[in-house]
């Protein structure tokens, strides 16, 4: 829960000290923590070994299922990933995340017919949620298809995906160019976080507009150390993958340091 809120100070905690009394679990519950924990320490090999183990004892376990997808995700293999998406929807019929799970992994793999298929699917098609609204956006600027992107962004208007609609947008419109244009959306998304009481948003959507203007290729030489993971992507999408690599293993270092 915490992880999923962004508080991850407060949920290492909790982690470290189920993971240090994981023994006294039965087999399933071990492995299933075990592949929570290590895919958090960025292991991602012995968490797909801990899922996977797991899964010989309890094939229907849902939330498993999900993790282990997500790390096939995190590896770039969204068909793969996929596949698991079709067996946690067969366990949990009713998980409305798997639906748009699934179709994230086909839109990263560009096949957006099937994405769009997933929003059809009788469950979703009868709930109409935003978040495969969302997903039904990012389709729309994949396939330049400008009427289903205007249909989705104003189905995503007062939901908890305004934002990330309002982003989508933003970077679309930086990465075609239209730079000026795209700063214009920033005291939207700062007055968006005034009436969600989330006032941070207005800074990050400045960040997030710099990766985008550099993966436009409107990028600046700079010769001073990378301090932010925001920054990290600004130099990666500028090319400067020395730079990036580096700063990568520093933050790996620090964070072994922290939870060993």
């Amino acid at each position: 829960m915490y992880f999923s809120l962004g508080q991850a100070d407060a949920a290492w905690p909790i982690l470290e000290k189920a993971f240090s009394v994981r023994e006294h679990a039965s087999p399933a519950e071990r492995f299933a923590l075990e592949g929570h924990y290590w895919g958090r320490k960025g292991d991602r090999s012995k968490a797909i070994a801990a899922y996977e183990a797991c899964l010989r004892l309890t094939p229907r376990a849902n939330n498993v299922l999900g993790g282990l997808a997500s790390i096939y995700g995190g590896l770039g293999e969204y068909a793969r990933a996929a596949e698991i998406r079709k067996r946690q929807m067969e366990v949990a019929p009713f998980d409305l995340a798997s639906y748009d799970n699934l179709m994230g992994d086909y839109i990263e793999s560009d096949r957006f017919a099937e994405a769009k298929a997933v929003a059809e699917m009788p469950f979703p098609k009868k709930i109409d949620a935003p978040m495969i609204h969302r997903s039904l956006l990012r389709v729309a600027y994949h396939e330049g298809d400008l009427a289903a992107v205007e249909k989705e962004q104003a189905l995503l208007v007062r939901t908890p995906y305004e934002r990330a609609a309002l982003l989508y947008r933003m970077s679309h419109l930086a990465i075609v160019g239209k730079f000026s244009e795209a700063a214009g959306l920033i005291p939207t998304i700062q007055d968006l976080g005034v009436r969600t009481n989330a006032p941070a948003l207005g800074s990050q959507t400045t960040k997030d507009l710099d990766v985008s203007k550099a993966v436009a290729g409107d990028c600046q030489a700079s010769s001073e150390g990378i301090g932010s993971l925001n920054e990290a992507e600004i130099r990666l999408a500028c090319g400067e993958n020395e730079r990036v690599a580096a700063f990568a293993e520093e933050v790996l270092k620090q964070i072994g340091r922290a939870h060993v």
